[in-house]
């Protein structure tokens, strides 16, 4: 009887499902990831050139000899090579990069819209033709 009594009003507001608390934290984390992901992007890009220089000038000094053997490890011609490349390709690297963060954070943004996707029927079948 107390159910015949009830409102059934359909504009009611009609209340959200909440998001499950592991999506919550992975979310979160996601996007705490993607912004240090684009601070060393634009890190990166900003200091190639310094970088290089650093490491030319540290390779042609008369003390690079002196150096301990581990410090020789990371500081030889080809780490140079690679500074080098890495400088003369800092645009491309940080368009990528950019990119990369973007379709990150934009999936991070339809896991908390609850958004799923999936296939209608499975892409494969067995064997004996069965999916």
């Amino acid at each position: 009887m107390a159910e015949l009594n009830q409102p059934t009003d359909i504009l009611l507001p009609v209340e959200k499902p909440k998001i499950p608390s592991g999506i919550n934290v992975l979310t979160i984390l996601t996007f705490i990831g993607c912004a240090i992901g684009l601070l060393g992007s634009i890190y990166n890009f900003t200091s190639s050139k310094a970088n290089l220089d650093k490491m030319e000038t540290t390779i042609n000094s008369p003390e690079y000899e002196n150096m301990p053997a581990l410090a020789k490890k990371f500081m030889n011609p080809e780490a140079l090579e690679v500074a080098r490349k890495t400088y003369e390709n800092r645009v491309p690297m940080t368009i990528i990069g950019l990119v990369c963060i973007g379709l990150c954070f934009y999936g991070a943004l339809q896991m908390r819209q609850l958004k799923k996707q999936a296939p209608q029927k499975p892409a494969y079948k067995t064997k004996n033709g069965k999916m």
